[in-house]
């Protein structure tokens, strides 16, 4: 999945984009590869500091991406979001629309059962997940595809 590699930043005025240097870039990549391997190992109760040490960076670098721990645990929520948007929309284009509803729940069963990381952020912090379904358009595109499997 592919991370942006521009940012916006919060003020007052309308938002600014500016655009990561590449280090910037990889050192995002390692703190998402790591807090995700740290939450699936240690779950949603994992220490910052424990992220930034298997990600090979400091404490301050991780927080410079991600102002906290929630921030960054959406930020891998967001991700998985978007893939499962992303299933959902190949499975769209199955001419079977009861086939392509069942490889979106049985990929979405799969990720969920292998990632400890999304399947503790859907039971212990819904709004989260069901903000990274709206974003992505994951609420749309399951809808279409069970009015399909239905027809």
């Amino acid at each position: 999945m592919a991370t942006p590699d521009v940012l916006t930043t919060d003020t007052l005025d309308p938002p600014v984009e500016v655009k990561q240097r590449a280090d910037a870039r990889r050192n995002r990549k390692r703190i998402l590869t790591a807090a995700r391997e740290q939450f699936s190992e240690h779950g949603l109760d994992v220490h910052v500091e424990q992220i930034a040490r298997a990600a090979g960076v400091g404490v301050g670098t991780v927080y410079r991406h991600f102002p906290n721990k929630e921030d960054l645990l959406q930020a891998l929520v967001d991700e998985r979001f978007a893939y499962f948007a992303e299933v959902a929309r190949a499975a769209l284009d199955d001419p079977d629309p009861w086939n392509g509803f069942c490889t979106l729940m049985r990929e979405s069963a799969r990720v969920t059962a292998e990632d400890r990381t999304v399947s503790e952020a859907m039971d212990q912090l819904p709004g989260r997940c069901g903000a990274a379904a709206e974003k992505t358009g994951l609420d749309e595109l399951t809808g279409k595809l069970i009015e399909g499997a239905k027809a």
